[in-house]
């Protein structure tokens, strides 16, 4: 189950929560839009923000990162590319308990994957 993780450090805590997550759903470690989408998912449970509006979290990720060689476009079909080429058959398996809710293909864009990803980590 993937409420396993007890440590004293909230940060480590949920930084081995987001990687413990992306692993049981197939994601490739090795895929930079799967770096992409731990590093983004982790800047906005910091950023702890009431709304998300992708565009301009993703514009404001890249200039604090100073990542000045991809655009928000880029950004946005790297992760989708790593939700898309995930290990379906361990994503569908694992999918309700991490979200506690069946796996609908709706969820596999990258706004609707990383809002439920935040909803998880808000309620741990």
């Amino acid at each position: 189950m993937i409420t396993d993780i007890s440590t004293k450090d909230k940060e480590v805590s949920y930084i081995e929560f987001i990687d413990m997550m992306l692993d049981r759903l197939g994601f490739r470690k090795n895929n930079v839009g799967t770096r992409f989408l731990r590093e983004f998912v982790i800047y906005l449970y910091k950023k702890n923000p009431l709304e998300i509006i992708i565009n301009d979290e993703i514009g404001e990720f890249l200039v604090e990162r100073n990542i000045k060689n991809l655009t928000i476009i880029n950004f946005i079909r790297r992760i989708n590319y790593a939700i898309q080429y995930a290990d379906r058959k361990k994503m569908k398996d694992n999918f309700f308990n991490i979200f506690y809710t069946e796996f609908d293909l709706y969820y596999l864009t990258p706004k609707n994957f990383i809002v439920l990803m935040l909803n998880v980590l808000e309620k741990k």
